[in-house]
């Protein structure tokens, strides 16, 4: 009898740890339709409007639910839209960048960097970076690097910037991102937009960044979607070649060395930034 009685309460508790596993992932296939939703959004520059629609749109059902009239509820939507929106743009701060560096600011009032007396936009490789406030992604966190237009000599704007980058380790191993995504900051000196975009336009002395990986977990992730991940660098070194254009910019290319180490950290190389000249419009 007690065999019997011990099987079976084996076989409840396997039954129980199935039941159990069985909803963690339908949780965790729950979550992951939610981060793709905000990554898509963020990637269209639709999530600070997204996020004070769902919460007016709360705060109004809310108020109906209540039994307040829908005229009321319609003005609590509206303030609290507005709300959200004015927090989204006064009071989250600006990008603090990490490792205690501080890479130059996005705008200058100093004479051109490049010296460069053309009347063209000229867009220049400026540093590898991290942004503490950029929004984390679902697959981690990313890294960037940032580019200026560092003409000022005339009013120019350097539109549908591009960022193309070929990743490939000393094994052979290749990945190709055709158009990264970037992180967009506008400061006008009184609200702060931030959002992604897939081609920005650069005005004179302004710099912008692009994605250059995803790290998360002690691994390191490429993407260009930045829902979904073209491909993992594996441990060793890798050569991230990259070239920037736009139609009417000079434009460059350049490598960036780099190390993944066994815990998932990444060590540049010294220098970690090769110049590989201009490209022509």
């Amino acid at each position: 009898m007690a065999p019997r009685s011990s099987a079976l309460a084996a076989a409840r508790f396997r039954s129980s740890v199935l039941a159990a596993a069985r909803f963690l992932l339908r949780v965790w296939g729950f979550l992951r339709h939610i981060l793709a939703t905000r990554g898509l959004l963020q990637w269209a520059g639709w999530w600070e409007t997204a996020t004070a629609m769902l919460v007016s749109l709360a705060l109004a059902i809310g108020s109906l639910l209540k039994g307040l009239p829908w005229p009321i509820a319609a003005l609590v939507a509206l303030a609290a839209f507005t709300l959200v929106s004015v927090v989204w743009r006064v009071f989250v701060p600006k990008a603090v960048p990490a490792q205690g560096q501080a890479p130059p600011p996005r705008f200058s009032t100093g004479p051109p960097q490049s010296g460069d007396t053309r009347r063209v936009p000229i867009l220049k490789f400026e540093c590898w970076h991290a942004d503490n406030h950029a929004p984390r992604l679902h697959l981690g966190t990313p890294s960037f690097v940032r580019v200026r237009n560092v003409q000022t000599a005339i009013k120019n704007s350097a539109d549908d910037v591009i960022a193309h980058v070929e990743y490939e380790n000393v094994a052979g191993t290749r990945f190709t991102v055709t158009q990264a995504a970037w992180w967009e900051v506008r400061d006008d000196g009184k609200y702060i937009g931030r959002g992604w975009v897939s081609r920005p336009s650069l005005r004179g002395n302004e710099a912008q960044s692009f994605v250059l990986f995803v790290s998360s977990e002690n691994r390191v992730f490429v993407t260009q979607n930045l829902l979904e991940p073209l491909g993992m660098l594996e441990e060793g070194h890798w050569e991230a070649r990259i070239k920037v254009t736009a139609n009417n910019a000079v434009g460059f290319r350049g490598t960036l060395g780099f190390t993944v180490l066994p815990n998932g950290g990444v060590c540049p190389d010294s220098p970690a930034y090769q110049s590989g000249g201009e490209l022509l419009p």
